[in-house]
């Protein structure tokens, strides 16, 4: 089975059968793995009671929106992909071999650059909550303390569920561009061994 998979040269008709499979399979997998992120992020800024991410362009959120902006267009790019399977599979319409390399080169430079902006997010975020952390006193046994009467003895900075729902974002965001990254260079190798 591996020397007839890694082997043999595709036929433009198994070419194509292979641009509309992955380009089905990696745009409903992006899609669904960058639902997260985006829902959240709209969440977020729209719906968020912390005004540190209303009205102010920091560099996480301008890296965060650019990251998204890119996340969405290799959703498209997958998509577009079955298209090109389409074309591939019709004599009259099939592109050049060159010109579809250059659109499997997108792919994967969009899909890298996709985990590149999601690692430096991460970095981020995980170094901001780690000072969160740090900031506590050694002994802590919790982040909020009470008194009896309802107030806030140590109001130092908290760890709200918001935070780690971006670390999931984050890291549903990094699984998407690797996906789209795979499937693109499988069909960067298949078009090698015509």
């Amino acid at each position: 089975m591996f020397k007839r998979l890694f082997n043999t040269s595709p036929s433009p008709h198994q070419l194509a059968i292979t641009f509309r499979r992955l380009g089905f399979i990696g745009f409903w997998c992006q899609l669904l793995l960058g639902l997260i992120p985006i829902i959240l992020m709209i969440f977020q800024w729209f719906f968020s009671s912390n005004p540190q991410f209303i009205g102010t362009p920091d560099s996480g959120n301008i890296l965060t929106f650019i990251d998204i902006l890119t996340l969405v267009f290799t959703i498209y790019w997958c998509f577009r992909y079955s298209q090109l399977g389409s074309k591939l599979q019709n004599p009259d319409r099939r592109p050049t071999k060159v010109r579809v390399i250059r659109e499997v080169w997108i792919g994967i430079i969009a899909n890298v650059a996709v985990i590149f902006f999601a690692v430096l997010i991460g970095i981020v975020t995980v170094g901001g909550l780690l000072h969160l952390i740090l900031s506590l006193p050694s002994v802590a046994a919790a982040i909020l303390q009470t008194t009896p009467g309802g107030k806030v003895i140590n109001p130092g900075s908290i760890i709200v569920p918001m935070d780690i729902f971006g670390l999931l974002a984050i890291m549903n965001v990094i699984l998407a561009g690797l996906v789209g990254t795979v499937i693109s260079l499988w069909r960067l190798y298949r078009l090698s061994i015509e």
